[in-house]
């Protein structure tokens, strides 16, 4: 099992550009994720050819699908949600959805993507190239808590036809998806600090972990933080707003 920071390979692919801190833990038991409620979507102005950004302050990152959960961040999060419930049904494990979910989302992402790039090749490189979304299923099966993250990220140069791939991690313990600054620019004593709260108190880890990203990156990360707790018993909000299920 992977800790908090030995995982600069996959905190590496972070994107703040889309906005949004996960954080999951997962312990022997349990599984204990949050969110911020801060998400950034782009849309054309009225001439087409000019990208407008929108922020969402009451986002709800945190969804449930039948006997499965996903966390989703960056780009095109409405149908990351779509498509995500789609491979939830009827899925016996992660790995059904992984192959049902990646197949609906590598398609519609290079095609979408193309477009974008062609269309707007700065906006393309800026805020899409590289990293541009993470989404993570998570469940208990055989009595045990499973997570399953999927880093979606460009395979080529903004110069090229897009073509987009996965990173799939279903062995660390400690995930955290989308915006991850603080990780990279904390102190060796922060550091520790954080790897003995995460395994002693995951709650209050996970809370203090997207506090600092929302002092850090307040224009990518910011809102209220909702928790979940899932364990073979079904699972519990510990905090939750209103529009989260």
């Amino acid at each position: 099992m992977k800790r908090l920071f030995c995982l600069l390979f996959f905190l590496g692919l972070s994107h703040p550009g889309l906005g949004g801190c996960i954080v999951i833990v997962r312990t022997e038991k349990a599984i204990f994720i949050g969110a911020d409620s801060k998400s950034i979507t782009y849309h054309y102005d009225s001439t087409g050819k000019k990208f407008i950004e929108k922020s969402n302050q009451l986002s709800c990152s945190i969804h449930k699908a039948g006997k499965f959960y996903f966390a989703n961040t960056g780009f095109a999060q409405e149908q990351q949600i779509e498509f995500a419930e789609t491979a939830c049904k009827g899925a016996k494990s992660l790995e059904d959805i992984r192959i049902k979910f990646s197949e609906l989302m590598i398609k519609y992402y290079e095609t979408n993507l193309e477009l974008i790039r062609r269309k707007n090749k700065y906006f393309y490189k800026e805020k899409v190239e590289g990293s541009f979304a993470d989404v993570a299923f998570f469940t208990i099966e055989n009595n045990k808590p499973q997570v399953m993250v999927l880093y979606f990220n460009t395979l080529n140069s903004f110069l090229d036809k897009v073509r987009v791939g996965i990173k799939p991690d279903t062995e660390s313990d400690i995930h955290i998806m989308g915006v991850a600054k603080t990780a990279f620019t904390m102190s060796d004593e922060k550091k520790n600090y954080f790897e003995r709260l995460s395994i002693n108190e995951p709650v209050q880890f996970i809370q203090e972990y997207i506090e600092s990203e929302i002092k850090s990156s307040p224009e990518f990360v910011g809102g209220s933080i909702d928790i979940l707790q899932v364990t073979v018993t079904g699972d519990k909000w510990i905090r939750r707003k209103r529009n989260c299920y």
